[in-house]
């Protein structure tokens, strides 16, 4: 026997009804029954259709490496709609709704520090553990057989997903800049600076030579940095850069 409802087979008699022990379901379907045609292929039929359609949830945890969190916690929230746990399902789209604040954060860290990125796979693991490996338990403890659904339109929303959520990542990331909640990192301003430093000299100074380089020496204020120029002839310039947004100002001060 076999519960309509979540597909379970762990049917119990209770006052002479057969009842689903995982979601008290009484829609049993008895697999054995003899009005099911034997040879014709309908057998299988409804065999199929008391089965629930699934993603595999450790082939969700998978594509979490590509996708994120994000997109697996929405295919687990389906799995549990499918299997009527209503509850569990509310569950794993608050995860999924964490995961985006959460990764969003990382990303931004990350610009910072590159460090950071540590924390993105720090977090799979802690959902997989937290939200798949729960539905895993479940299918494997009510020894629910499901047919397995396809991943076209799946993988598809996930790279559509991928794409809008860089996109988020790259407009907070600057706005942030441009309002100076977040410094961009010495190294990008240093690397940036370059460029700019040798224009300078050659347009305003005269000068043939080439910035090579330019490394930041000290802080004066927020975005205010004391820096030098190496040159390719070997000399060197002191440099005031001064950083608004995303647009760097440099100052040649009397040498």
């Amino acid at each position: 026997m076999r519960c309509k409802r979540c597909g379970s087979i762990d049917i119990v008699l209770f006052k002479d009804i057969h009842r689903c022990n995982v979601c008290d379901s009484t829609n049993i379907i008895d697999e054995t029954a003899e009005d099911i045609k034997q040879g014709d292929g309908l057998e299988n039929k409804q065999y199929l259709n008391l089965m629930p359609k699934l993603w595999n949830p450790n082939a969700v945890a998978n594509w979490c490496l590509v996708f994120t969190p994000i997109f697996g916690s929405f295919l687990i929230s389906k799995n549990w709609k499918e299997l009527n746990q209503a509850q569990k399902a509310k569950g794993s789209m608050v995860w999924f709704y964490v995961s985006i604040v959460i990764l969003l954060i990382i990303v931004i860290l990350a610009g910072i520090m590159p460090m950071f990125r540590v924390l993105a796979l720090a977090y799979l693991v802690v959902w997989y553990l937290a939200c798949a490996k729960r539905q895993v338990h479940y299918i494997k403890r009510n020894q629910i057989n499901y047919e397995k659904k396809d991943w076209g339109k799946a993988l598809l929303f996930g790279v559509a997903g991928y794409v809008v959520l860089f996109v988020l990542n790259f407009i907070l990331f600057f706005a942030l800049t441009y309002a100076n909640v977040v410094k961009l990192p010495k190294s990008i301003i240093e690397e940036s600076s370059a460029p700019v430093v040798t224009q300078l000299i050659q347009t305003q100074l005269n000068l043939e030579s080439s910035c090579n380089s330019v490394t930041i020496t000290d802080e004066i204020s927020s975005g205010v940095y004391n820096a030098i120029a190496n040159l390719d002839d070997g000399t060197q310039i002191n440099l005031i850069i001064n950083v608004k947004g995303n647009n760097l100002y440099i100052n040649v001060p009397p040498q």
